[in-house]
């Protein structure tokens, strides 16, 4: 069994990945800018790279709360009945 991380090796680790997100935010919002009519131009490799990266944020988010989740899954599964 994977050892579950702390909170504070949770929260470094997923500041570290947001980090990420964060760059791929601001690529988005200068396009946004850059771009003034009602349509907005996006090549395919960087739509897939942003998809690349929300999909990495997504299954490293989920690896890093699946004990915490498992947890609460039994916790309200205990005081339920």
């Amino acid at each position: 069994m994977e050892k579950k991380p702390t909170a504070p090796e949770l929260v470094d680790s997923l500041d570290k990945k947001i980090r990420t997100v964060k760059v791929v935010n601001s690529y988005l919002m200068h396009k946004l800018e850059q771009e003034k009519g009602k349509t907005i131009s996006i090549s395919r490799d960087d739509l897939f790279n942003i998809l690349s990266v929300v999909e990495q944020f997504i299954d490293d988010y989920e690896n890093y709360t699946e004990g915490y989740r498992q947890d609460l899954k039994q916790q309200r599964g205990l005081s339920g009945s």
